[in-house]
């Protein structure tokens, strides 16, 4: 947490005063920039807060479909889905922790430790028709698609 605020006490003072005339000031730009990132994506995590962390993030929603693209995830997303079917087919190809949690309302949530270079099948006859699905990754690299 205090590189993130480094990262942004450097970034304010050099734009403050400018960077016009001095090129020094370039580099604490630079580093200020370099320190804000690192503090974004590493800094601030407990076991109450988290940030959600997608780096190079490709999202893509069809009617029977979904596709998640990243080189680096950390944290949740999540996506409505109306099923037609009562399979739910996952294809993950990935390195990293992932876990699948299915909610609808007035149902238990149900949680689905994903394998990382799998296929796996699950069951969504006892749910509704609307399903809201939440992935959650923990260091994250790779693909993982979701057929219904």
């Amino acid at each position: 947490m205090a590189v993130l605020w480094i990262g942004i006490v450097l970034v304010i003072v050099v734009l403050g005063f400018g960077v016009r005339y001095w090129r020094k000031r370039y580099w604490v730009l630079l580093l200020g920039v370099l320190a804000l990132d690192l503090g974004l994506v590493y800094g601030g995590r407990t076991d109450h807060t988290r940030l959600n962390v997608a780096l190079c993030r490709y999202n893509l929603h069809t009617a029977h479909q979904w596709r998640l693209s990243y080189w680096y995830l950390d944290g949740s997303q999540s996506q409505r889905i109306t099923r037609q079917k009562h399979q739910l087919t996952i294809h993950t190809h990935n390195q990293g922790q992932l876990k699948l949690l299915v909610q609808a309302a007035g149902h238990t949530t149900r949680t689905v430790r994903l394998k990382p270079q799998a296929r796996q099948q699950i069951d969504l006859s006892h749910y509704p028709k609307q399903v809201t699905l939440t992935l959650q990754a923990k260091g994250a690299k790779g693909q993982t698609t979701f057929n219904w």
